[in-house]
């Protein structure tokens, strides 16, 4: 009887000591998303331009009303290859007028043009349209002068463009005009500026099947004239979607948007701009949310740094930069050459916002220096730019104030920085 009374306590153990399956987990039922619409500020007036304030700044004195902010993740964040900043540029989730059938290669992501640009194939197989059905009436085009890849197509006009979470869910959407083009190719010759045409014999590539969104401000020359700001989703967002229940039904933001190296955070805010220090852009034309490139200075071998163009490219892991004191032989800073050094001061020669001394090539990832440097001796200073590749963003945040017209930085690295 001892034996039978042990062996039933036995089994009983087992039992309540979870041998048997648990039960699966009910799935958390998620609120529905709730579509806000958003209150967008009046544009800035010529008067209110002249009252900003001269240098750089802490602060753009946000209004705490203007607290509507939204997270969108890189699908591709992370270190080392196929990763965004070190080898790959980022990448989101885009639907156009039809949030169930989501790009599933995900768009490009880049931050020195503007628009959102499908090749035919990807129109047709990544996002699922029909080219026959496709609105043709009104044709467009660009070049590329860096690369001579010249395009044409046509303006889509009246869909919503839709930018989604990881799980594909809706986060923003504009309605704006985009560009589909049904032919690429390279164009040595140049082009017609009032035409699109090629001035001489066009290859074609044939490569129809990229998607990207450019969301940069006042890199538009001649060959891109057509892509202004009211072409660009992130600055003319028209509905967030939100799972929380909103204490208001309206969206205050101001308009703008900070670029990570793990997202991109839409809508200015006091807390997401803490910390970042700001300087103000010029007025690039009369067009909303038209402003010039930003610029900063340049030194070489420790020299007087020179003031220039600056561009910093999510699209490329390599550094570019022209400027006539490079010395004629050089092809990467390094220690015991003739050329040890290149200095980045922003946004001028008090680095006010910060800076980097690139002495050496990356020798592991997470690095601010790029994967290779592209450097241009120049004859004049006319042509001074720096182009600093993506992986500036492993040690530096770039925020972009679209609606008064000011750019702002963050770095994480204090010790980089160089002396005056």
């Amino acid at each position: 009887m001892l034996g039978k009374a042990l062996l039933g306590l036995s089994a009983l153990g087992s039992i309540l000591g979870g041998t048997q399956p648990k039960p699966k987990p009910k799935p958390i039922e998620l609120p529905p998303y709730t579509e806000i619409l958003v209150d967008a500020n009046p544009y800035i007036t010529d008067g209110e331009i002249k009252a900003r304030p001269n240098g750089y700044q802490t602060s753009l004195f946000l209004n705490p009303e203007n607290s509507c902010t939204m997270f969108v993740p890189w699908l591709n964040a992370g270190y080392g290859k196929g990763k965004f900043p070190d080898t790959t540029a980022p990448k989101i989730y885009v639907s156009i007028d039809d949030r169930k059938r989501v790009d599933p290669l995900g768009v490009t992501v880049d931050t020195t043009s503007t628009g959102l640009v499908i090749g035919k194939v990807a129109w047709e197989t990544r996002f699922g349209k029909d080219w026959d059905k496709t609105d043709k009436s009104t044709t467009g085009w660009k070049y590329h002068s860096a690369t001579s890849t010249l395009y044409h197509g046509y303006w889509v006009s009246g869909m919503n463009i839709t930018i989604n979470n990881l799980d594909k869910s809706p986060i923003l959407q504009a309605t704006v005009p985009f560009f589909v083009y049904e032919s690429k190719g390279v164009c040595t010759s140049g082009v017609n500026y009032e035409t699109g045409a090629c001035l001489g014999e066009i290859k074609s590539l044939g490569d129809l099947k990229d998607a990207s969104l450019g969301i940069g401000w006042g890199n538009r020359d001649p060959g891109a004239a057509q892509f202004v700001p009211a072409t660009n989703p992130l600055v003319n967002i028209n509905i967030v979607f939100s799972r929380a229940n909103p204490r208001n039904t309206v969206c205050r933001y101001r308009n703008g948007y900070v670029v990570t190296k793990n997202g991109l955070r839409w809508g200015l805010t006091q807390g997401n701009t803490e910390g970042m220090r700001f300087i103000e852009l010029e007025r690039n034309s009369p067009l909303e949310f038209d402003w010039v490139s930003p610029t900063a200075c340049f030194g070489v071998n420790e020299k007087r740094c020179k003031q220039g163009d600056f561009i910093m490219d999510t699209t490329t892991s390599n550094l570019y930069f022209a400027s006539p004191d490079l010395p004629a032989s050089s092809q990467e800073p390094e220690e015991g050459t003739d050329l040890t050094s290149i200095q980045l001061l922003m946004p001028d020669s008090g680095f006010g916002m910060g800076g980097y001394n690139y002495t050496r090539p990356a020798i592991a990832v997470g690095n601010v220096e790029p994967n290779r440097f592209e450097l241009n001796k120049t004859e004049t200073d006319k042509r001074l730019l720096m182009n600093t590749g993506s992986h500036f963003f492993n040690g530096f945040e770039l925020a972009y104030d679209a609606e008064r017209g000011n750019w702002g930085i963050r770095h994480f690295l204090p010790n980089q920085v160089p002396s005056p």
